[in-house]
C-alpha cells in the first residue's frame, strides 16, 4: 500500500522539514469544498484526489455542516481519500482597550480525528469566538487548532497575537500549531506579476492581502526552536477554492503513525508541489469574492445558513 500510495504523489520539494522514503501520507490540511468557491464541492474532492493526496482537511468557514456529505461524495466517487472534518472559524482579538471588533477577524483552523465524523459527533464551532475561547473550545471537543496563514495580512494574526494567546496561563486556549507553508503564497507572486494592475486594484479595495510570506513563522518556530512559540508544530495546505490547486501544498508523514502523531513528534515535513497550477482567473476571483460577500451578509444576518454566531460577552466598535 505504501509504496502504491508514493507512487501517486507528485514531484514535491520540502519547505520546512525532510521528505522521508517512508513518509507514504499526503494531506492537504487547509481545503474549502463550499463557500466562497469557483467550483462545486465535487470537483473539489475530485481534483484532491487527483493531485495525489491521501487525505484533506475540508476548512470552509465557520461551518461544519457538510461533512456528511462530502464522505458520501468520497464514498460514492470510490476515492482513496481521508476527510479530515475540520474547519477555517472567524476569530477575534481584543484591542489595546480589551474590546473585541467584529470587523477585523483573523482566521483559525480547527482539525478534528476522523472517527468524530462517523460518531456524528463534531461540533458546530461558533464563529466570533475570541481566539483563546476558540481554542478552549475546540479542545473540549477533541479537536487540535491552527494559525491560519500567519503573518499574511488581512485576517490573519501576527506575530504578537500569536504570543499574546500562547502567553495565556490555560494550556487548553493554546494554539497547538501555526501554518508553517500557505500553499496560496506562490499563486498570488504569480498572479501579482501576470496581472499587476488588476491585483494592484484588488488589493486596493481589501480584496489582495499586500503581505505574502507565511513562512516567516516557521523561520521564527526554527530559530526559536519553539521556546517562545510554545507550539506542537506546523501545518500546510493549498487553501484552495477550486479545483485547480489542492494539494498544491501539504504535510507528509508515514500514515502507520498517524497524522496527529507525527506533527507532534516532528516527523513530518511540509511540502510545496514542483508542478504549480496556474493561479486564480478572473471567474474564480469573481466566483469566489460573491461568495465571500453572500457568507459575510449570513454571518451578519445571525448565523443562516449553518453559521453558528458565538453568543458569550465581547463588544464592538
Amino acid at each position: 500500500m505504501a509504496a502504491e500510495t508514493l507512487g501517486r504523489i507528485p514531484p514535491q520539494f520540502a519547505v520546512h522539514g525532510t521528505i522521508k522514503h517512508d513518509y507514504d501520507g499526503f494531506v492537504d490540511l487547509h481545503l474549502h469544498p463550499d463557500g466562497d468557491t469557483s467550483d462545486p464541492a465535487e470537483e473539489i474532492i475530485k481534483a484532491a484526489a487527483n493531485s495525489g493526496l491521501t487525505g484533506f482537511a475540508a476548512t470552509n468557514h465557520d461551518s461544519t455542516r457538510e461533512l456528511v456529505r462530502y464522505q458520501d461524495v468520497i464514498s460514492g466517487l470510490g476515492l482513496d481519500l481521508e476527510l479530515i472534518p475540520g474547519v477555517e472559524s472567524t476569530t477575534l482579538m481584543p484591542d489595546n482597550k480589551g474590546r473585541y471588533n467584529r470587523g477585523h477577524p483573523r482566521h483559525a483552523l480547527a482539525f478534528f480525528e476522523p472517527s468524530l465524523l462517523e460518531q456524528g459527533n463534531v461540533p458546530d464551532v461558533p464563529c466570533y469566538m475570541p481566539a483563546k475561547e476558540f481554542n478552549i473550545f475546540v479542545h473540549e471537543h477533541g479537536g487540535r487548532t491552527s494559525v491560519a496563514h500567519p503573518a499574511m495580512g488581512g485576517f490573519s494574526f501576527n506575530l504578537r497575537q500569536i504570543l499574546e494567546v500562547q502567553a495565556d496561563s490555560d494550556p487548553n486556549a493554546h494554539f497547538d500549531y501555526a501554518e508553517g507553508h500557505h500553499g496560496g503564497v506562490v499563486n498570488l507572486h504569480r498572479f501579482r506579476k501576470q496581472n499587476p494592475l488588476l491585483a494592484e486594484s484588488l488589493h486596493a479595495i481589501g480584496l489582495l492581502p499586500h503581505v505574502l510570506d507565511t513562512n516567516g513563522i516557521t523561520r521564527t518556530f526554527v530559530e526559536h526552536k519553539n521556546r517562545s512559540l510554545d507550539l506542537k508544530g506546523m501545518t500546510a495546505g493549498s487553501d484552495a477554492h477550486d479545483n485547480v490547486h489542492p494539494g498544491i501544498s501539504g504535510v507528509r508523514y508515514k500514515r502507520s503513525n498517524g497524522l496527529f502523531f507525527s506533527i507532534d513528534n516532528g516527523e513530518y515535513a511540509l511540502v510545496q508541489s514542483s508542478h504549480m497550477a496556474p493561479p486564480w482567473n478572473i471567474r474564480g476571483v469573481y466566483k469566489g469574492t460573491i461568495g465571500g460577500w453572500k457568507m459575510e451578509i449570513d454571518r451578519r444576518r445571525g448565523g443562516r445558513n449553518g453559521f453558528v454566531i458565538y453568543n458569550g460577552d465581547t463588544s464592538k466598535n
